[in-house]
């Protein structure tokens, strides 16, 4: 008889376990190319013809899970991560260099 207790008590716990198991990890969604699954923020990925200076200031920071650029790649107006150098060209022509040092400039060529 206490052999068969003992059974169903570990049958019992490996069963919740495993019901503990599903419910604790939340589904990853599937990313499209350049893109990875973490825990981001929307606001700070790099954007095409955006100023990285300036997207930092107004970004109020609320970290989500989802799918983000990769380093190195910035979402443009399609909604997809492309390849983008820092700088190329000014959001205005008053010679503030730092500002215009830190656009993001999408039409590059590998």
């Amino acid at each position: 008889m206490m052999h068969r207790l003992i059974i169903v008590a570990v049958l019992v716990s490996m069963q919740l376990q495993f019901l503990n198991a599903q419910t604790l990890l939340p589904a990853s969604p599937l990313c499209k190319q350049n893109e990875y699954s973490t825990l981001g923020s929307r606001c700070m990925e790099p954007k095409c013809n955006s100023n990285r200076i300036i997207s930092a200031m107004l970004c109020q920071e609320q970290l989500i899970p989802g799918c983000f650029c990769l380093p190195g790649y910035a979402r443009n107006k399609d909604g997809i991560c492309v390849y983008y150098k820092i700088g190329g060209k000014c959001l205005n022509a008053n010679g503030m260099n730092s500002i215009c040092t830190k656009f993001v400039d999408c039409n590059v060529t590998l």
